[in-house]
């Protein structure tokens, strides 16, 4: 059955993947900037929700802002990679001895989104 293009919704879903966030908020400058996209809909998980919070509300510049600017050291209270970026063994040897459910501990990340995102 054919619908009239008037009744059609947009979505936009984004998904997450952390450091990939930062491909999706520059897919998302170009589909708005140079091409005028506007949504219907919002959709996204981890990173790509925070994309789609920021882009729902027309915050592109603070998108921009935090996506670029942001390091490890920012993120991580307990980093699990190296400086080469590598995954650090030692530290994946001690959580695990240590039972912790994960390689590192993104407690900066909180504090980021807690400036980000206000009641």
């Amino acid at each position: 059955m054919y619908m009239e293009k008037k009744n059609l919704k947009r979505a936009l879903c984004i998904s997450g993947g952390g450091c990939m966030g930062a491909w999706g908020g520059g897919l998302l400058q170009y589909l708005i900037e140079e091409k005028s996209y506007d949504w219907d809909m919002y959709f996204g998980t981890s990173t790509g929700s925070l994309l789609i919070t920021l882009t729902a509300l027309q915050e592109m510049d603070k998108l921009k802002e935090k996506y670029t600017s942001v390091t490890n050291k920012d993120i991580f209270s307990v980093n699990p990679f190296t400086k080469k970026g590598k995954i650090n063994y030692f530290n994946l040897i001690w959580r695990t001895i240590r039972k912790k459910n994960s390689l590192g501990e993104a407690n900066g990340l909180k504090k980021i989104i807690r400036e980000m995102f206000t009641k």
